[in-house]
């Protein structure tokens, strides 16, 4: 109507009318307007004409404001440009020229502003980038010349909005989205009700929305978004038909922000505002489907988060009303059908029902049938696939399984380049491959899990609430491979990844156990291969927090007590408590009564609690235990085909089940059948299996048992088989090999067999694998206490039965301070290796010394992990230090000329250690007893035999030894402590010693002037050095040579230093806090000084023998002497140490500290070569840790010396020493030689405790 009227008035008006130009304007304007509303090109060409000829008509100086008649050709030209694709259009010159003419022309209050929305808005219609910039500066140049209440504000800020979304589509920056949308909220505030209606602000909004879900990590962008939403709804009633999207909107966001943060109140704050607005929404309305479907997602979240069935069921409810409330070819309805599935899928989770996983299956089928998009589609596939995945674990079908990746490959394959779902689909897919890998042990599907893991968790933000899924994802995946291949650093990694997940699940999650459960059962899995008892403790009780958060109706709940059992049964089998094993057998019987009939997992079950039965056997011997352990095996052993990955594992139990059975009862069938499980297990286990050895190891002790029945050579000859080929085998644990080394050489040299030696020599080339440099040192001593040390013993033996004294040498001095030479190998000069790579002995020396500082911090009390046993830890990145470690020695040992680095010396080598006088070892084994000797300038070794001792008589002689020395109440270093002890220790003493001369007296003693004693075993605890007779005038050993100790031959191999080096550093402590005072010690320095003269002395005293003063003395003398108090640590040697003025020195600061030369160390303290009955062989004391720590030549003490005495031997043997002016090392052996005579002619021979502690080790 307008334009006919404008038409009419046209025909009116005379062309040279003064309103002539106004009437064209307002002509044009009109066509303007209706082009924009139908898009029609002849009417803007129209506007064009019209409103051109109304700007050629208007004169610069005309009363009226002329901006308007240059801007609005400007506007149509440009609307023009936009209809009609650019086809035809004007020159985008000339219609800027006609903008901005206007407004320079603009005159009066009102048209600036009028003027400056068009020009803004012709900058909008151009939509070039820059133009968008000008647009919005336009806009808040009229927005600053708007006051409030102005009737165009609310449009202004409108428009305003719309160009800050137009320059966020351009820059994608967030500030530009927020602007846009709080510009619209600030229009809404002041017109209520009507922006709401401009398609504008819907578009913002959706565009709002989409930009903060794709920024939750950030609180800031979320609850922005939050506030003005609420703001919004806070202005609507009721009625009004935009509500109900806000409100959705707004659950959405809460929706979303409570998956990511892992928020239970974010989720209730979804569901009330999700149900308002399916509440408030029309029946009719075409986003009604969708709002069910959200509503029903928060309940499926809030599901997730409180494990609440209720929720599980009202989800269901709401998503199947969403997806029936829409058609088939609706948008929305992909993603209504997926989500349904997946609260199917979670149902059936729950419940095992398998009609829920059915129907989970089904619905996602139809998702994945109607997806045209492919984002839609690709998390359609992606879910549909882990429902296939689910129905493989419950029913144990390969085309399920199969479908299960094929489905989840697409999935990644069809997700487009900035999907921010990736990571949820690389660890959807690792699942299924995972699962794939434990029923048919394909180790490239478990690589595959891992390299989608751990592409996955890169992906995800750190405050995800997915992220502890994922982590704990990666970690199952990392112990599955620890499991299969033995990589430390998998189980590490595995207990590192579980440790960070359970850090992030809060409190009262629902899910929490899941995260407690697999972080137990990768502590149990590092038990087993490092036998650190804190990490089983660490297992049952992760384990025991997840049942006790778990509801007995969980389907979970199996799987649960299924693991706390295996982890009661792991510490039975270390600590042998009976209440562990029937802890054991309860949780796995519940496992097995929760555990359906078709349940692929009942076989595991079956097995576990056979497995538990049999463990409590080998306590109680209880033959109803080993048979329900049969019965359980072979009930497990027929739900599974030959196919399955734990197939042979079970038989191989269900063997040792049976041998046990045979060894207690006798029954010849039973160890026939153990030999038939076990060669089925043999055949189904993969080559690569790493409890391959552990399977061999089993059938050498069935064959071995029935050997021992039957006597058949054939059952000898397979034994022989099996236990050498578990012992060559490359995978598996060190210690199963060592273990089957030590039975092949046991059994071969039985049999005669030449293969003895080399069973053996295996053997002690495995032994630096089992006694790991990588272990903590308490579990390495516990290690050679319970098997090494015996098999050392045992190669020693075989080695002299078969005349082959020579490597019965090296066997002996390979099997002793194996820890201390561990030490002192990353010590070792790196010359031989510099020489040919300098690089690598640069890497050497760096690893060495990250080693030594490592284990350092870890002997540091400040350094214990709060709640851990003292002296036990020890880290994963001390481990992979260890690893580096090996392989570098490897990598050297393969450069031209250095084969032998830091291999264990042979035996030409070995021969050196008798330059100053013969050595004489001593086997002691329960079947015999030898002495190995070396002797001066000889090339070969004297065997001894000592048929008159044996390894009863010494163990009894240490503990009447032991025993005498409690009665004498030898325990600390007093002047208070009576200088004669009860008579009866006495006695007991004088009896021993004469056993001792008795025994021993064939040995080369008789003839030598100088005997280096290295015993072993029990031995090692009795003074050799005062055997005798001492009634009437029989024989001493000290009348006939002098004795000296070493724990190793490779002490006595040391460089004897110069006599120019010498200085030396008295320390002394007459008080120290908690100990008894020590007068002598003043005494006793004096003496020493005064023999010393002025050759080079220090003495430091009281408050000057501080721990860190000591330590740099020491730096710059050779020879220390230290008259103190002392401990030491039978578990940690290297933590022992002497008591200064403010705090212990220990040997690990001792034997790091640079000295250019070390001379005697004399310590003059308490129990200084005291060992630890345990470790006999490993030398655990203060004397062997300071010939470790560079003094070639140590002079200690075995137990508690009279404070009265140290003087007097001290002076004696400095007199002796340093006889002539220049010291000379090499006779200190007889200067306490001589020394320890005047005392015990001073005292009384029958003095024993106050002389025979004294002795000397080394050169």
């Amino acid at each position: 109507m307008a334009i006919e009227y404008h038409k009419r008035a046209l025909s009116l008006v005379p062309h040279e009318h003064t309103l002539m130009p106004h009437v064209l304007a307002s002509a044009g304007r009109s066509y303007l307007a209706e082009s924009a509303r139908s898009r029609d090109l002849e009417n803007v060409n129209n506007a064009i004409q019209l409103l051109d000829r109304a700007s050629s008509l208007m004169s610069d100086d005309n009363a009226s404001n002329p901006g308007v008649l240059y801007l609005y050709p400007g506007l149509s030209m440009l609307f023009k440009q936009k209809i009609s694709n650019h086809e035809g259009t004007p020159n985008p010159s000339d219609i800027m020229n006609y903008l901005n003419h206007g407004l320079q022309y603009a005159v009066g209050e009102l048209a600036p502003i009028s003027l400056l929305l068009d020009v803004g808005s012709a900058y909008i219609i151009r939509s070039a980038e820059h133009d968008v910039d000008t647009a919005i500066g336009h806009y808040n140049r009229a927005l600053l010349l708007t006051p409030d209440g102005h009737p165009q504000r609310s449009l202004l800020l409108s428009y305003l909005g719309n160009s800050y979304l137009s320059r966020f589509r351009y820059q994608r920056d967030p500030a530009d989205i927020e602007k846009s949308f709080n510009y619209h909220v600030l229009a809404l505030l002041l017109t209520p009700g009507i922006d709401c209606a401009d398609p504008k602000f819907l578009e913002t909004l959706e565009t709002y929305i989409d930009f903060t879900l794709k920024h939750l990590e950030d609180h800031k962008i979320v609850d922005n978004a939050i506030t003005s939403l609420s703001q919004i709804i806070s202005l609507l009633s009721d009625e009004h038909f935009v509500k109900p999207t806000i409100l959705n909107n707004l659950g959405i966001l809460y929706s979303r922000k409570s998956e990511y943060f892992g928020t239970v109140e974010d989720v209730e704050k979804a569901i009330n505002y999700s149900g308002r607005a399916v509440a408030l929404s029309r029946l009719d309305h075409k986003d009604r489907c969708r709002w069910l479907g959200n509503l029903g997602n928060s309940y499926y979240y809030r599901f997730n988060h409180l494990r609440c069935v209720a929720d599980l069921n009202q989800a269901i409810e709401w998503q199947t009303q969403a997806t029936l409330s829409t058609s088939p070819d609706n948008a929305a309805m992909p993603m209504l059908l997926n989500n349904l599935g997946t609260s199917y899928l979670s149902k059936f989770e729950h419940y095992n029902e398998l009609t829920d996983l059915d129907h989970a299956i089904e619905i996602q089928g139809q998702a994945v049938a109607l997806a045209s998009d492919e984002a839609q589609r690709s998390t359609c596939l992606s879910n549909l696939g882990n429902s296939y995945q689910r129905r493989f674990e419950r029913l144990g079908s390969l085309e399920d399984v199969d479908k299960s990746i094929q489905y989840k490959t697409e999935a990644i394959s069809l997700a487009p380049g900035e999907f921010r779902g990736f990571y949820k689909l690389f660890n959807n897919i690792s699942s299924s491959y995972e699962q794939r890998f434990e029923k048919f042990g394909e180790l490239a599907d478990l690589h595959k899990a891992i390299d989608y893991q751990e592409r996955a968790i890169k992906l995800i933000p750190r405050g995800h609430a997915d992220r502890p899924s994922v982590l704990s994802n990666l970690a199952n995946s990392y112990l599955h491979r620890f499991k299969r291949l033995g990589e430390l650093q998998d189980i590490d990694s595995s207990i590192e990844c579980h440790v960070e997940a359970v850090s992030l699940v809060p409190e009262g999650s629902a899910v929490l156990h899941r995260y407690y459960n697999d972080l137990g059962a990768s502590y149990h899995n590092r038990f087993d291969r490092l036998g650190e008892l804190r990490d089983l403790d660490k297992a049952i009780e992760y384990q025991a927090r997840a049942v006790s958060l778990t509801l007995d109706d969980s389907s979970k709940k199996p799987v649960l007590l299924s693991n706390l059992g295996g982890s009661y049964q792991g510490r039975f089998e270390r600590l042998g408590n009976l209440g562990d094993i029937d802890s054991a057998i309860s949780c796995q019987t519940q496992a097995l009564l929760l555990t359906p009939n078709d349940d692929t997992l009942r076989s595991m079950r079956l097995n576990n609690i056979a497995y538990a039965y049999a463990g409590r056997f080998r306590l109680t011997k209880e033959v109803a235990d080993v048979n329900e352990a049969i019965e359980h095996f072979n009930q497990a052993i027929s739900l599974l085909d030959d196919a399955h990955t734990i197939k042979p594992q079970i038989l191989e139990s269900l063997g040792f089940s049976y041998c046990a059975r045979f060894e207690y009862l006798g029954q010849l069938d039973d160890v026939e059948k153990a030999i038939k499980y076990q060669t089925e297990a043999l055949s189904l286990m993969p080559q690569q299996h790493e409890r391959m050895s552990n399977l061999l190891s089993s059938l050498g002790s069935s064959h071995r048992a029935l050997f021992e029945r039957i006597n058949n050579p054939k059952d000898l000859e397979l034994s022989l088989k099996y236990f050498r080929a578990a012992a060559l085998s490359e995978i598996g644990h060190p210690s199963v090999r060592f273990i089957s080394a030590h039975n092949w050489g046991a059994l071969s040299l039985l049999n005669e067999s030449p293969s003895t030696l080399e069973a053996h020599s295996l053997m002690m080339i495995l032994m630096p694998q089992v006694v790991w440099l990588g272990l903590s040192m308490g579990q390495r001593y516990e290690v050679i206490s319970a098997y090494v040390q015996r098999a050392a013993t045992n190669a020693v033996l075989a080695a002299i039965y078969l005349h082959r004294y020579d490597l019965a040498v090296e066997y002996f001095e390979q099997g002793r301070s194996i820890v201390w030479n561990q030490i002192l190998r990353l010590r070792m000069p790196l010359e031989s290796v510099s020489a040919s790579d300098p690089q690598l002995a640069e890497r050497l020396e760096r690893i060495a010394r990250s080693l030594q500082l490592k284990d350092a911090q870890v002997l540091d009390d400040s350094n214990q992990m709060p709640g851990l046993p003292p002296l036990e830890y020890s880290d994963p990145q001390y481990r992979r230090l260890a690893e580096e470690w090996g392989r570098l020695v490897e990598e050297a040992r393969a450069l031209p000329g250095c084969h032998g680095f830091l291999n264990p010396r042979q035996i030409v080598e070995l021969m050196k250690a008798a330059r100053s006088g013969a050595v004489a070892m001593i086997n002691i084994h329960k079947n015999s007893c030898d002495v190995l000797g070396l002797l001066p300038k000889s090339e070969s070794v004297v065997h001894i035999p000592l048929p008159e001792f044996s390894y009863d008589k010494a163990v009894t002689m240490r503990a009447s030894f032991l025993d005498a020395l409690r009665q004498g109440n030898i325990r600390n270093r007093s002047a208070r402590r009576p200088v004669f002890s009860k008579l009866a220790s006495h006695n007991a003493i004088e009896a021993i010693l004469a056993d001792l001369w008795n025994d021993l007296r064939s040995s080369p003693n008789e003839r030598l002037r100088r005997v280096t004693w290295c015993t072993a075993g029990p031995l090692a605890f009795l003074p050799l050095h005062g055997a005798g007779l001492y009634e009437g005038f029989g024989s001493r050993v000290f009348d006939h040579v002098v004795s000296s100790y070493s724990p190793t031959l490779n002490a006595l191999l040391n460089a004897i230093p110069s006599p120019t080096d010498f200085r030396l550093l008295a320390v002394g402590q007459l008080e120290t806090r908690g100990c008894p005072v020590l007068p002598g010690t003043v005494v006793e320095l004096d003496r020493v000084q005064e023999k010393v003269g002025d050759l080079g002395f220090m003495r430091l005293e009281g408050e000057r023998a501080t721990a860190e003063s000591v330590l740099a003395a020491m730096g710059h003398h050779s020879w220390v002497h230290l008259a103190c108090h002392a401990s030491h640590h039978s578990s940690k040697p290297i933590k022992s140490a002497f008591r200064l003025y403010d705090k212990n020195l220990d040997l690990a600061a001792i034997s790091s500290a640079t000295v250019e030369s070390r001379g005697l160390a004399f310590l003059s303290a308490c129990e200084t070569a005291m060992g630890n009955s345990q470790l006999p062989d490993e030398a655990v004391h203060l004397a062997a840790g300071m010939l470790i720590a560079g003094y070639p030549s140590v002079i200690a003490t075995m137990w508690s010396i009279e404070d009265d005495d140290a003087p007097l031997v001290a002076e004696k043997v400095y007199a002796h020493v340093l006889k002539g002016g220049l010291p000379k090392l090499e006779e200190t052996a007889e200067a306490l030689h001589f020394a320890v005579a005047d005392l015990r002619d001073s005292i009384g021979e029958k003095g024993y405790l106050r002389w025979l502690p004294y002795v000397h080790f080394g050169l």
